[in-house]
């Protein structure tokens, strides 16, 4: 693999250096497919400017991951796993995202984080069977992941599982002073945390591409007082006003967009349709957009 490093320009996070292994991973057909996967499914029918897409959320959390990974030191294994995870995390959103995430489930058993394992691992298909022509014989990205030194279990258990609680870390207690045994999952709390690099360019990003107010943090600022205390990561008092204010922009934007009652009402309508079809949905998180929305045309009438 060459040594080649690319400047991706993003609208939100500037210039994000991509270097030759996360290259590849953007360049194969599970991270390409992300393109037509819209990041707030049908959510443009109300906000005309919501058109961005999971890749480029993937690739915002990817560039915010790696830059959590320094402002609390982490080694550089560590951090290579987690600018993986950020990168992979939403590998196998179905179509539409959210919207479809309940009838992908009802299909595969499973959810988004859990199928990403699979996928990663190999262990489930990756391609359609129309395009068996184009991605068979690829390598799965777990191998290509094992190839560069690092550990596929690890990155899709930042993934897929979830955070401790403190009350789940292990204590010691001896003549009154408590210690914590290391459970490092602070590494975890980076992908899935109160303030981890997935809703810190979520939230961001759909502010952006919707055109509210409510989603602008102060992500500077987070990242300067970021540290970690027991395990956990924490923020600093200096940068209390900037945890509250992402807490206030999540709550806001919940309420203002992504609950928004016409958005609502236009994804359960997509959402019966799909349930009233004929449509065989096993590989659903192998489809974007446009081929599930070309799948509904074919299958004609209007459901009832």
């Amino acid at each position: 693999m060459s040594d080649a490093v690319k400047t991706v320009h993003d609208p939100l996070h500037g210039g994000i250096r991509v270097d030759s292994f996360f290259l590849s991973l953007l360049d194969r057909h599970e991270m390409q497919r992300l393109r037509g996967v819209k990041q707030l499914g049908a959510a443009n029918l109300v906000f005309p400017g919501a058109n961005h897409t999971r890749f480029e959320h993937c690739l915002g959390a990817y560039a915010l991951a790696g830059r959590m990974a320094e402002a609390i030191g982490l080694g550089a294994e560590d951090a290579l796993a987690v600018r993986t995870a950020g990168l992979l995390h939403d590998v196998c959103h179905a179509p539409f995202s959210h919207t479809m995430e309940e009838v992908m489930e009802q299909q595969t058993g499973l959810d988004h984080m859990d199928l990403a394992r699979r996928l990663i691992k190999g262990e489930v298909p990756t391609y359609r069977a129309r395009d068996a022509d184009l991605f068979g014989g690829y390598d799965s990205m777990a191998e290509v992941m094992a190839a560069q030194g690092i550990d596929p279990n690890e990155v899709c258990d930042l993934i897929a599982f979830p955070q401790t609680t403190p009350q789940e870390q292990s204590l010691l207690t001896i003549d009154g002073s408590t210690s914590y045994f290391p459970s490092r999952d602070y590494i975890h709390q980076i992908i899935h945390g109160p303030v981890d690099a997935d809703q810190m360019d979520y939230l961001v990003r759909d502010a952006h591409y919707t055109g509210v107010a409510m989603g602008n943090i102060d992500t500077e600022r987070l990242l300067d007082t970021m540290q970690v205390i027991n395990d956990r990561i924490v923020i600093a008092r200096g940068g209390a006003p900037a945890a509250e204010g992402l807490m206030v922009s999540r709550a806001l934007m919940y309420s203002s967009v992504y609950y928004h009652q016409t958005v609502r009402v236009i994804n359960r309508m997509l959402t019966k349709a799909v349930e009233a079809s004929a449509l065989d949905l096993h590989d659903i998180y192998l489809w974007d957009d446009a081929d599930l929305t070309q799948a509904l045309l074919a299958e004609g009438g209007v459901p009832a």
